[in-house]
Order: structure tokens, then sequence, then C-alpha cells
């Protein structure tokens, strides 16, 4: 099963959220990752699994080498 887009989108937000639990790992779970993704593309009037694709796709492009 592939985890794009919504995992990989959930994890980038994740990751960016700065909220850490014992200084190592994200406190924001996948899920409540999910809501604010959900609530937001609600707000922009997006669906969410459109959100979630240019999510991800920002996400693997800022992973990719600089050339």
């Amino acid at each position: 099963m592939s985890r794009y887009p919504y995992t990989e989108a959930c994890d980038a937000m994740r990751s960016v959220s700065g909220i850490q639990e014992n200084g190592i790992s994200p406190k924001l779970s996948r899920s409540d990752a999910s809501q604010v993704r959900q609530f937001i593309a609600a707000a922009i009037g997006m669906p969410d699994d459109e959100l979630a694709k240019k999510i991800a796709d920002h996400a693997r492009k800022l992973k990719e080498p600089k050339q």
C-alpha cells in the first residue's frame, strides 16, 4: 500500500510542526495531522485529496538533492 499522498502529507506536516515530545519525535500524531489537513482543505474550499497531493509533492521536492 502506498504512503502517497495521505501518509506522506501527514508526515511532512508532523516534521515541520515543531511540536516534539521528549525532544525526539513529533508529538503531533498522523491522525491529528490528518484532521488539520482536512480542516485546512475545507477552509480553502479544496478537496482533501488534492491538498494531500500538494503537500506530499511539496515535501518530495524539498527532499530532492539540490543541483
